[in-house]
């Protein structure tokens, strides 16, 4: 973990896109927990089409997590209780210190 770690109090679980079956479905991996930082905050984001989109909820995650740039796993925010949900990543951006070392992803959903 780094350097966000004191704020990563919630928990999320991600399943990492694998690809597309027989129907045209997606495709998904194993489920892996990971601490998060989830916030409501509206703001306008591009999505993967270039478009603008409402982002109702932000989850900020260790820059060591491994995500899809194209924004195709599915992530699960509150895992385990009644309000679990699996909103639909709309972007993703990182932020990196002066070694290039990723500190931190912020998604969009």
């Amino acid at each position: 973990m780094g350097e966000i770690d004191d704020i990563l109090n919630d928990t999320i679980t991600i399943e990492p896109y694998t690809g597309m079956d027989v129907n045209g479905d997606r495709t998904y991996g194993t489920a892996v927990t990971y601490p998060a930082f989830v916030s409501q905050r509206i703001k306008i984001v591009k999505n993967q089409q270039g478009e603008n989109a409402v982002s109702n909820v932000s989850v900020m995650l260790d820059g060591a997590v491994v995500l899809d740039r194209m924004c195709r796993d599915r992530i699960t925010i509150d895992p385990g209780t009644a309000y679990a949900s699996q909103p639909v990543i709309l972007a993703m951006e990182d932020a990196k210190d002066g070694d290039g070392t990723r500190i931190y992803w912020e998604v969009s959903t």
